[in-house]
């Protein structure tokens, strides 16, 4: 029994948790690596911006969750979320998503890690499904829009804080001016016809038996 108790501590120990997980991947992650996390208060965490000040960032230990998003000096933004997800034979399997945007230009990575007894391993590949399909996001196939528009599309993937079923978003890299009077009316008449005629996201079902995510239901808000 004494023997059989300290296996189950050993092996609780090992798990890491999301702050050791991000710290642990920072030498993986440019991104990770610039944004150093220290404790404010007994509840609090924070991070320092692109323009050297201090923010707070939320760490929930108890869903394995960070995330914070650095406006700099308001010409652009950076957006980082790591979400830590348990595989079935107790690894530790990590998403980080990073997002940018310029003020022009909108992108959003994912890279997904899984810990091995050799250290983190990308397994971005093996994680996702093979493609994304922006006609799995149309509500109305005869709609009209140019295929052409469709090269465009882009995804990005919002991790959830509870639960464990994330959300796939398509977009522009390109953020064109569609305001009154603007001079991009083409592409403005056929954003605002997909967006009409697009579901919201679709949900991306954690897969802990595989390790894995699989594309779920298309939902509209």
């Amino acid at each position: 029994m004494l023997l059989i108790s300290v296996f189950i501590c050993q092996t609780l120990v090992a798990q890491k948790n999301v702050l050791q997980a991000y710290k642990e991947l920072q030498k993986h992650d440019t991104e990770l690596n610039y944004y150093k996390l220290y404790q404010k208060t007994d509840k609090s965490w924070n991070t320092n911006s692109s323009a050297d000040y201090e923010m707070p960032i939320t760490v929930d230990f108890k869903n394995g969750y960070i995330e914070f998003t650095d406006d700099g000096t308001g010409g652009g933004s950076i957006g980082i979320q790591v979400v830590l997800f348990r595989t079935i034979d107790k690894k530790e399997l990590v998403g980080v998503i990073t997002e940018r945007f310029d003020g022009y230009f909108f992108e959003s990575t994912y890279h997904f890690w899984k810990s091995t007894d050799s250290g983190w391993k990308d397994v971005t590949d093996e994680v996702l499904p093979t493609t994304f399909n922006y006609a799995d996001f149309i509500k109305n196939k005869s709609e009209n829009v140019n295929p052409d528009f469709y090269k465009n599309v882009k995804y990005r993937i919002l991790l959830p804080q509870h639960g464990t079923t994330a959300k796939l978003h398509w977009y522009f890299k390109e953020q064109k001016d569609c305001s009154d009077n603007n001079d991009n009316q083409s592409y403005c008449d056929s954003l605002k016809k997909m967006k009409k005629n697009s579901y919201n996201y679709l949900e991306l079902i954690w897969d802990k038996a595989n390790t894995r995510f699989n594309v779920g239901e298309s939902v509209e808000e």
